[in-house]
């Protein structure tokens, strides 16, 4: 188990669930901005565009705004996760700064460090 944990900690398995997050939403924006261009083309051309079809185009893309999100948020919580149980790198250099002033304030006031 111990061997497990290390592996996640060195790996930072949790940053890369975070930064695959964005590349995944960053991703998903890109096929909406097509996928509304692919739309308009095709429903406006031999019409003007009405109610309806407005209606169909928003109905697509509100489907490809939902996975996007529904995929950022689990990638991204799924890096919090294990962030959070294997304790991340900015937690052990905090404690150790906590620890290096706190044997700072043990020296007496009126000796000089040299």
């Amino acid at each position: 188990m111990d061997r497990l944990v290390r592996l996640l900690k060195d790996q930072e398995v949790g940053t890369w669930c975070k930064q695959a997050a964005w590349v995944i939403l960053g991703i998903n924006v890109f096929h909406l901005i097509l996928e509304f261009y692919a739309l308009v083309v095709q429903y406006g051309r031999p019409d003007p565009m009405t109610l309806g079809t407005w209606a169909s185009i928003i109905n697509a893309l509100l489907s490809i705004v939902e996975a996007a999100l529904f995929y950022f948020f689990i990638l991204y919580a799924a890096g919090v996760a294990v962030n959070h149980l294997t304790g991340s790198k900015e937690e052990e250099d905090d404690e150790a700064a906590v620890e290096e002033g706190e044997e700072e304030e043990e020296e007496p006031a009126g000796q000089v460090q040299g």
